[in-house]
């Protein structure tokens, strides 16, 4: 996403003449996406941001412009017992122990059915604490869950069959609830936008979509803005990496494709005075 923001923001510079033009660009910049788009609910709560038409979110896709990505229901799971010492464990209740039993009704949960485009939703357990010592029977224990979703399925669902399946020892709290976002692949713009990129491939280009979250990775702009696409610069292999780079055979050229798309069309809404 940095190489992104300097490919937009060059593509601006190139084409400043067809933005001004036609109906304008804005590049929104937000941070905390890691957590849950801080930055972009920030944004949405002060009532500054602008009225746009659409939205590109610069996730390097090699420049294939992508319509849509799985959302996350991020949930914590937490088993409570009773500490005892470690050469007495019959006097306690081992939290780990009821964790354990937890994971082992998780690896065989499914979230939902499979989506036509996103295909099936998936769930892993990305992180377990629990203990304070060796000599010691633990009390508490808890694990995070990573369900990634697609639009068929409701997160509110999912939570309560998990919540049901896992039973009273298990309490289930939710970290991050964030939709999967999917644009129309028949709206007018992204037909614009798809003629305007397929210079760039070899292949036609067919709606596609990604397994995981922009911001967290999803900027909550992609709810209050539709349609939305995600297209960017360099490889998906680039992702989650401290550098981004981009070679600048390929990011001044589609970048100029996208940009004057929005500068000439794509932004329905009656421009402000």
């Amino acid at each position: 996403m940095k190489a992104a923001i300097a490919a937009f923001a060059v593509a601006c510079v190139h084409q400043r003449e067809a933005i001004l033009a036609g109906r304008g660009a804005v590049l929104l910049i937000t941070g905390g996406e890691e957590t849950g788009c801080d930055g972009a609910r920030a944004l949405i709560a002060s009532a500054t941001l602008p009225e746009v038409g659409a939205l590109i979110v610069g996730e390097p896709t090699a420049n294939y412009p992508v319509i849509g990505h799985k959302g996350a229901l991020w949930l914590r799971c937490e088993t409570r017992g009773k500490t005892a010492h470690g050469a007495m464990p019959e006097l306690g209740i081992n939290a780990i122990y009821l964790a354990a039993d937890a994971l082992g009704k998780i690896q065989h949960f499914s979230p939902g059915a499979p989506h036509p485009l996103m295909k099936q939703p998936t769930l892993n357990v990305g992180r377990i604490e629990g203990g304070l010592n060796i000599n010691s029977v633990p009390d508490r224990t808890r694990f995070d869950v990573d369900i990634r979703s697609a639009p068929n399925l409701q997160h509110a669902t999912i939570r309560e069959r998990l919540t049901t399946l896992l039973g009273e020892s298990v309490t289930v709290s939710t970290l991050v609830d964030l939709p999967a976002v999917l644009s129309r692949e028949d709206h007018a713009w992204i037909k614009q936008v798809y003629q305007r990129c397929q210079p760039l491939h070899a292949e036609p280009i067919a709606p596609r979509v990604v397994p995981t979250l922009p911001t967290p990775r999803c900027c909550c702009l992609h709810w209050a803005i539709r349609p939305v696409l995600f297209s960017a610069p360099a490889s998906r292999r680039w992702r989650i990496k401290p550098t981004n780079t981009a070679c600048s055979a390929d990011w001044r050229r589609p970048n100029s494709y996208t940009v004057t798309s929005f500068a000439t069309g794509w932004h329905h809404r009656p421009r402000r005075k």
